[in-house]
């Protein structure tokens, strides 16, 4: 079934103003009304709709009745705690990948993405976040469990922004060949049934993107008040 025209202009939408929020062209509580949308981008208001739903639903804005939408406010505390529900599912993963060595061919296909990434040499945070997103999702689905691939997207969906800044910021003290080894780290000792390297390798990576985000939403604060 084909995609209709105001499908495809919704998605580009939506592509385009979660683009502008990630980059924090539109900082937290920035009003995106209907009507000026549809006049930017040259379309009816129900491609702008549709890109908005899809927002709301990725947690890049909210909606108030009778005065619209917003970009959502950055909530430290909420990073948080979806950065340690993260750390707890994936710890769970690892400990299954530990106790199922049957999965090797599965588990060693989750460096594919990062050599292609070292291949590829020049990067942006967020094709970084993208291929990072991948890997983590790959390392949970191992379970097959498809309620805890379910969650664990939602969570992904929401961090989303919030992991592109922290490859931004990795890539300002960090060459992208050693934030791809760093990750074939944790596959290599998963492999190799090291549960004590693997499982430091994961908490690091997890608590040091906590960090990077930290950072990073510091700078775009400052970014904001000197507008």
């Amino acid at each position: 079934m084909t995609k209709s025209r105001a499908d495809k202009s919704g998605e580009l939408i939506f592509d385009k103003i979660r683009q502008r929020i990630i980059n924090w062209e539109y900082p937290p509580k920035h009003p995106l009304r209907e009507e000026a949308l549809s006049t930017e981008f040259g379309v009816s208001r129900s491609p702008v709709r549709k890109a908005l739903y899809m927002l709301e639903a990725g947690n890049y804005i909210f909606r108030i009745p009778n005065r619209g939408y917003f970009v959502k406010p950055v909530q430290k505390r909420e990073i948080t705690e979806l950065y340690e529900l993260r750390s707890i599912l994936e710890l769970a993963a690892a400990e299954f990948v530990l106790e199922n060595p049957g999965l090797g061919e599965r588990l060693a296909a989750l460096r594919e993405p990062w050599e292609r990434a070292r291949e590829a040499g020049r990067l942006t945070g967020e094709d970084l976040a993208l291929i990072d997103q991948e890997f983590h999702a790959g390392l949970v689905g191992l379970m097959d469990n498809s309620m805890l691939d379910f969650y664990f997207g939602s969570i992904n969906e929401r961090l989303f922004r919030f992991r592109v800044m922290d490859f931004d910021e990795t890539l300002n003290s960090k060459a992208i060949e050693e934030v791809a080894d760093n990750h074939m780290g944790i596959v290599d000792a998963l492999s190799a049934g090291d549960r004590e390297e693997a499982v430091g390798r994961l908490k690091a990576n997890i608590a040091e993107g906590l960090r990077n985000v930290d950072i990073s939403l510091g700078r775009a604060l400052m970014r904001t008040y000197e507008l």
